[in-house]
């Protein structure tokens, strides 16, 4: 199974959230839960990712490259 990193930025009074690794994968929601399960509904529908960029996604998780986002409360 390949681990993707998901990242929720709040604007305003709702929220974004975007997998860096998988272009085009992004979703919005009025909470938190809710921008992170429109999220994971669109990475479902997406094609399978190539093996090539699910390696780079998970050496990118490995390295660090990625920080999560928590909203400011």
């Amino acid at each position: 199974m390949t681990t993707y990193a998901i990242v929720i930025e709040q604007r305003g009074s709702c929220f974004r959230a975007y997998v860096p690794d998988l272009p085009g994968c992004t979703a919005t929601g009025n909470s938190l839960a809710e921008a992170e399960t429109a999220v994971r509904e669109v990475m479902r529908s997406l094609p399978p990712a190539g093996a090539a960029l699910a390696a780079q996604a998970n050496q990118n998780l490995r390295s660090g490259g990625y920080a999560w986002v928590s909203p400011a409360r």
